[in-house]
């Protein structure tokens, strides 16, 4: 019983992923990032910016959700929500802003245009489900992918998630 109500959480998790932008509240009570984010207690404006990414692991269970904005000043700023099946503290939070050299390389690579990651020929221990959203000047773009990515989308998520 207990394997069905998780394959069939696994099943919804996946079908909101591919939600778009949220526009509407009937649309905010399928978004991932709004329903992840309020498991955190963050409000749903949270889940709003320029570039979203919402990973899905297939087996395990664990999802992520990634919000980066450019606020006026040119600088931006980063939150991660994540939910860490089998940990204590199920939930994480961070936030922090790029540093000017990551800013730079990410706007150039979002200028560029140039984000649809071919997919690694290597086999996955555990299909991730890996849904990027982008609106930057006046342009909405929307992909997946799953596994591991190469090229730009992998720049992407290195941007994002790797600190100094």
């Amino acid at each position: 019983m207990r394997w069905t109500g998780f394959v069939l959480g696994l099943i919804a998790g996946a079908m909101m992923a591919s939600s778009a932008i949220a526009q509407s509240p009937a649309d905010i009570a399928v978004d991932p990032h709004v329903t992840l984010r309020s498991r955190a207690h963050l409000p749903a404006s949270s889940a709003q910016g320029d570039v979203r990414i919402h990973t899905v692991a297939v087996y395990l269970g664990g999802q992520a959700s990634i919000v980066a904005r450019r606020r006026g000043d040119a600088r931006w700023s980063v939150s991660k929500v994540e939910l860490v099946p089998g940990s204590r503290r199920k939930i994480w939070t961070s936030a922090y802003r790029l540093n000017r050299e990551r800013a730079i390389a990410l706007e150039a690579l979002l200028d560029s245009g140039d984000l649809q990651a071919p997919v690694s020929e290597e086999p996955c221990l555990d299909p991730v489900g890996l849904y990027v959203e982008v609106d930057w000047k006046g342009t909405k773009t929307n992909f997946s992918a799953s596994c591991q990515t190469d090229g730009p989308l992998d720049q992407l998520w290195r941007l994002l998630t790797v600190r100094d």
